[in-house]
């Protein structure tokens, strides 16, 4: 199993000079130490690659020791090609990725990591809005659409995902399709046209946020100081 962090954006909204990633938590952490010790509970270090553009080095200066993969056109481009970049480095594995802004219960990984199957992990206990990655179903229950212009979503899709190693190659060809200001959601829609099954995994209770604005940073803080994993 191979696991992929995206980082390489700027986070504009959130009003920092580091990257997101690098953003300070209650307990001295970061969003990334956060990140590592979820994944590193499943799976050895070596098993991860970030994907860095914005201010790299503060990120490698910071975790020299992990993998790193650069995209040095990450003002002109979203996460679909990020995705595609550190997927080409990869063959015959299962492969989780995982948007870096994002803050999670250890749980979550875990319980995304021993599904069977390709799956997105989401949340059907959010009130719903513009800014949110939302989905539907079809009628086996099977994701069916996954955006943010979606007018009849059941749940927010939060940027925590698996495919599995016989169905990479289909899902890196859908992204070799996506528009360079395509997140990687449209290269899911475009590999489930072409035959791809992805499960939505609810996550019930447990907590989680992406960090896009200083109130989602406020609520992250907060929750931690009150003591979730």
């Amino acid at each position: 199993m191979k696991i992929i962090i995206l980082a390489a954006g700027k986070g504009t909204r959130l009003g920092k000079k580091e990257p997101k990633i690098l953003t300070s938590l209650p307990n001295n952490e970061t969003i990334m130490n956060r990140l590592l010790k979820a994944i590193t509970l499943c799976t050895d270090q070596k098993n991860i690659s970030i994907v860095v553009g914005y201010k790299k080095n503060l990120i490698i200066q910071k975790y020299p020791s992990l993998n790193y993969i650069i995209n040095d056109k990450y003002e002109s481009t979203n996460t679909a090609k990020s995705l595609l970049l550190a997927l080409n480095n990869i063959e015959n594995e299962d492969v989780i990725w995982i948007n870096g802004d994002l803050i999670i219960d250890e749980n979550i990984f875990k319980k995304i990591y021993f599904y069977s199957k390709n799956c997105m992990a989401v949340s059907n206990k959010v009130i719903l809005d513009e800014e949110q990655i939302k989905y539907n179903t079809d009628t086996n229950g099977h994701i069916n659409n996954v955006s943010k212009i979606i007018s009849d979503g059941k749940g927010e899709a939060f940027g925590l995902n698996k495919i599995s190693k016989k169905h990479l190659k289909l899902f890196k060809d859908a992204l070799k399709k996506c528009t360079n200001s395509d997140y990687f959601e449209r290269g899911v829609e475009i590999a489930i046209s072409n035959g791809l099954i992805i499960d939505p995994l609810d996550i019930g209770d447990m907590f989680y946020t992406e960090v896009d604005f200083e109130k989602d940073l406020n609520y992250a803080k907060k929750n931690l100081r009150e003591g979730y994993k």
